[in-house]
């Protein structure tokens, strides 16, 4: 599946001179996230996982499919909507 997101694995890094951490691939910034707190790290820390997330349903569809779940099963349905959701 070609995706249209930022390729690579994401990181978030704590910017020196803001109140801010940034999450990119090492060469593209895909997002800037207000740090005030800890909810601040866990949302850096979110969006940066999105990529492997996004993957790991991808990955787990097909192997429900593999295993004998049908496309039109609740749980592929689900799975289908989530994909849907972050590449459109």
């Amino acid at each position: 599946m070609k995706t249209k997101h930022t390729q690579g694995e994401w990181e978030y890094l704590k910017l020196t001179y803001t109140n801010e951490f940034e999450i990119s691939n090492g060469k593209t910034r895909s997002a800037v996230v207000p740090y005030t707190d800890d909810e601040g790290l866990a949302n850096a820390k979110l969006i940066a996982a999105a990529p492997k997330l996004l993957q790991g349903l991808i990955d787990l569809k097909s192997q429900l499919i593999d295993g004998g779940f049908n496309e039109t099963s609740v749980t592929i349905s689900g799975i289908d909507l989530l994909i849907k959701e972050a590449t459109e």
